[in-house]
């Protein structure tokens, strides 16, 4: 089995000298002293026992785990995440597609709260619309709360969304 020791972690690299870091990349694991073996068999025979790739993953999350690799999300994770992010994405940001997006931003600036509360929901129902229809799971809307933060010279705006995502409460602030 060869060995590259720029794959390992820091904590078993901090045990290995410097001389046979400094030597090689990789390594034979025969070739190692037999510390270093033991070292590095434990760790392979240790690491990832609790991670399953099964069926039931329907995205990634770009935020690295313990084991440097990225968090994997089931079904509603995934929803939620796309939630959040087309929430985020203004209206025409992608030049490639100018009608993709939400205009969040404006309908929380608007002074009118009938108006204002009439454009999130149906912006929010669309998006409720296509995740349910491309996903095939249950999205209810459970409340919306518009927070107005005001700060000496501006004012910050946070939308709060209560989901039921398949008989599971979720909160969602934007």
């Amino acid at each position: 089995m060869n060995i590259q020791l720029e794959k390992l972690p820091k904590n078993i690299l901090d045990q290995i000298p410097i001389s046979i870091k400094t030597t090689k990349s990789t390594y034979n694991i025969n070739e190692l002293p037999e510390k270093i073996k033991y070292l590095i068999n434990k760790y392979y025979s240790e690491a990832r026992k609790d991670i399953s790739y099964s069926n039931n993953v329907f995205d990634i999350s770009p935020i690295i785990d313990k084991y440097n690799d990225f968090i994997v999300l089931n079904k509603k994770f995934a929803v939620i995440e796309y939630f959040k992010n087309y929430l985020q994405i203004y209206k025409s940001a992608y030049p490639y597609d100018v009608s993709f997006g939400c205009k969040l931003k404006e309908y929380l600036q608007t002074r009118d709260t009938s108006l204002q509360e009439t454009e999130i929901s149906v912006e929010l129902n669309n998006m409720i619309n296509v995740l349910t229809n491309d996903y095939n799971i249950s999205i209810i809307i459970n409340s919306t709360e518009i927070i107005h933060n005001p700060q000496h010279i501006f004012t910050e705006y946070m939308l709060r969304i209560n989901l039921t995502i398949e008989n599971e409460n979720f909160e969602i602030n934007v």
